[in-house]
């Protein structure tokens, strides 16, 4: 056995640090920025989404990295649901314009008897 015990040994002592690592690598490889690049930008959000102000817990999943497919500039992190949500709207404004217009419509069809949820 080498004298500092094995690759493995220090991967499971160093599960944190390699965590850490691991994250670095990742958004390097995706979005060109570094861990220190990340928290910064989380700092300057004050820890929260940058749209529901949601603030992940330690176990919960991180905030994403959004950014703009078409010019790939980051513009800032958001919580998981706010990140789906523009996806599925696919970053179309004039599409989410008109989901406000009906949110806030005054109009109804009618009231649900019972709820099956």
């Amino acid at each position: 056995m080498a004298k500092h015990g094995s690759a493995k040994e220090w991967a499971y002592r160093n599960l944190a640090r390699r965590k850490q690592v691991e994250r670095n690598q990742k958004l390097k490889k995706r979005y060109g920025i570094t861990l220190d690049m990340y928290a910064e930008i989380l700092a300057s959000q004050n820890g929260v989404c940058a749209i529901c102000e949601y603030a992940p817990s330690a176990d919960e999943k991180a905030l994403a990295v959004d950014h703009c497919h078409k010019t790939l500039r980051i513009r800032g992190l958001l919580c998981q649901w706010c990140n789906r949500g523009l996806g599925y709207f696919k970053d179309n404004t004039k599409v989410m314009k008109k989901a406000i217009e009906y949110l806030t419509s005054k109009g109804h069809y009618g009231i649900i008897k019972k709820q099956r949820w």
